[in-house]
């Protein structure tokens, strides 16, 4: 019950974040890259095994591939032994 609860709220930031994107993209604070957008590529990659991953909304998705194309991305996953997730 709780994981559902929990699902159902997350799901529902997803839903509100991705619209923000739609509206004021391609990042958070409009057409500027910022910390933001690299915690919310963050924790989208921690919903990677929820049903509905942050993924399936596809302005998320896009500020994820434009993030993970970075240079700094390769970096990071080498050193933290990362794999590809979406």
């Amino acid at each position: 019950a709780v994981r559902s609860t929990v699902a159902g709220r997350i799901e529902r930031a997803w839903q509100v974040l991705d619209a923000h994107l739609a509206a004021n993209g391609p990042f958070l604070l409009g057409k500027t890259l910022s910390v933001a957008d690299f915690y919310l590529v963050m924790l989208m990659r921690w919903s990677r095994a929820m049903p509905k991953p942050a993924t399936e909304w596809p302005h998320l998705a896009a500020v994820a591939t434009q993030l993970k194309a970075r240079p700094s991305f390769a970096t990071l996953y080498q050193r933290e032994g990362l794999t590809e997730w979406a």
